[in-house]
């Protein structure tokens, strides 16, 4: 019997996404392996080239999926596991939530996002080229090459131009954002990267 939960993209190119972004993983895909693609000017209304889970899926209390007290929750994705590597992510877009290249939302545990190029993205949001936004814990980002990846908007502070880790936004009934998680950041190659009216060209 296939095992669902090992599924592989593998050895393409992707090119040419005008609003949902290059590859987008929706929820529930533990397991995945993302390696050895081109993914390449692509446009997205969240994110531009690679995307894990949602910037603002929003869960209610009654789901059972919030912390006692709280009406109203960030969804966790169920995206546990998931290995991103050796893909070429260049040149792709995107519009609101993170990451112009790699977007890696709430319920992205224990994911691996190595050995990667990632290169001349851009996000009118935060995180340029890598964002890891929401609370999901174990991640490793090494050994990628992030350069040249630009976050800017005219209108708002917007932050990370290379690389952003943050927590989500305080909901309606929450006291603190449920913060980012532990992430490890480890041999990366992080520069030309610009947020051009923000903090942390590099790193935020």
């Amino acid at each position: 019997m296939a095992d669902w939960t090992e599924a592989l993209i593998d050895g393409f190119t992707i090119a040419g996404a005008d609003s949902g972004g290059g590859i987008v993983v929706n929820g529930f895909a533990s397991g995945l392996t993302v390696s050895n693609n081109r993914v390449i000017n692509n446009a997205g209304i969240k994110s531009g080239g690679i995307r894990l889970g949602h910037p603002t899926l929003i869960a209610e209390a009654t789901s059972g999926a919030c912390a006692e007290g709280e009406a109203t929750c960030y969804a966790d994705a169920g995206n546990h596991g998931i290995d991103i590597h050796h893909n070429y992510v260049g040149l792709n877009g995107g519009q609101s939530g993170a990451g112009g290249g790699v977007s890696l939302h709430t319920g992205s545990d224990g994911y691996a996002l190595t050995d990667n190029y990632i290169c001349g993205n851009f996000n009118l949001q935060q995180g340029g080229g890598v964002a890891h936004l929401g609370l999901s814990d174990g991640g490793l980002i090494a050994r990628n090459t992030i350069i040249f990846n630009e976050s800017y908007n005219q209108t708002q502070t917007v932050s990370g131009g290379g690389l952003l880790i943050a927590g989500e936004p305080v909901l309606v009934g929450q006291a603190l954002s449920p913060g980012a998680g532990n992430v490890t950041v480890d041999g990366n190659l992080i520069q030309g990267n610009a947020a051009d009216a923000g903090n942390g060209g590099g790193v935020a």
